[in-house]
């Protein structure tokens, strides 16, 4: 992939609040009412969705956030549960000051996302979520070839501040029984090493003691929920993280859920199926 985050001018860097702790990410000039707020997956940050901004600078004020930890946000060690990062979404959209966001989150994002739309409905005209893991990061996690990768994460992430350092790190960690540079192109691992650099370690201390859920109830938000859903489901055989349960249970319980299952995607749908994704956006949108 290229090296296409690079490429942004028209997003500029900002910083959305300072309470109770800073809060950075990006945001276009576009004065539009339509507001759409990006939500990213942990160890990423509002880059990620370079694939998605060009098409959508023209029609849309689009905000991305840098998690707590993330970014350029600030450090909250003892506070990465998804629940923080819920009041950190929370801040911004406050900040924000619209009653018309689509909030589109991905992976931890779209569990933030979904949280956001449950406690402030006011605000929340639609949600986006994409391949929302659930359960799949619960408290088994650490018992499985997930939570083992977690784990190589944090010691990479804690062994250096250099980009080009923690890329030959990251490119020889072992997943699966190969390393991640057979897995993953140059791109690909020189985002992650990017993003690494700017990573506080302490992210990943939930997850490896299975408790980064803590505080997140899905059974209690699914009763809260009215906004419209588009929800994406990427392939479970090619990584996906949404379980096919979970996947019909949002979209059997939600008022206004829209199911769309990619196949052959692996988790970063909006990497792998840029197009997909914008397609299914705009028939969303209107």
């Amino acid at each position: 992939m290229p090296d296409a985050w690079h490429n942004l001018g028209f997003m500029q860097e900002r910083r959305f609040t300072d309470v109770p702790h800073a809060l950075h990410g990006a945001s276009n000039e576009n004065a539009s009412r339509r507001q759409l707020l990006f939500l990213h997956g942990v160890s990423r940050d509002w880059r990620t969705f370079h694939t998605l901004y060009p098409a959508l600078d023209g029609e849309f004020h689009i905000s991305a956030l840098d998690f707590r930890g993330h970014g350029v946000s600030a450090r909250t060690p003892g506070k990465y549960l998804v629940a923080d990062y819920v009041g950190d979404a929370l801040a911004c959209l406050e900040a924000l000051d619209s009653r018309e966001t689509i909030v589109y989150g991905h992976s931890l994002g779209a569990m933030t996302a979904f949280a956001v739309a449950a406690r402030a409905a006011d605000r929340v005209a639609a949600v986006v979520l994409e391949d929302p893991p659930f359960s799949t990061m619960g408290t088994n996690l650490p018992n499985t070839p997930l939570g083992a990768y977690f784990r190589g994460m944090k010691e990479t992430v804690a062994s250096s501040r250099d980009a080009g350092e923690l890329y030959k790190t990251f490119g020889a960690l072992v997943v699966g029984g190969r390393p991640l540079r057979e897995q993953r192109d140059e791109a690909s691992l020189r985002y992650a090493a990017e993003g690494f650099a700017r990573l506080d370690a302490a992210v990943f201390e939930p997850l490896v003691e299975g408790r980064w859920l803590e505080g997140y109830d899905l059974t209690g938000l699914l009763r809260q929920a009215r906004c419209p859903v588009l929800l994406f489901q990427a392939d479970p055989q090619s990584g996906g993280m949404l379980g096919d349960d979970e996947a019909g249970l949002l979209a059997d319980s939600l008022p206004a859920c829209r199911l769309v299952r990619v196949e052959g995607s692996p988790h970063l749908i909006h990497w792998t199926q840029p197009q997909r994704i914008l397609d299914e956006l705009s028939s969303f949108t209107g």
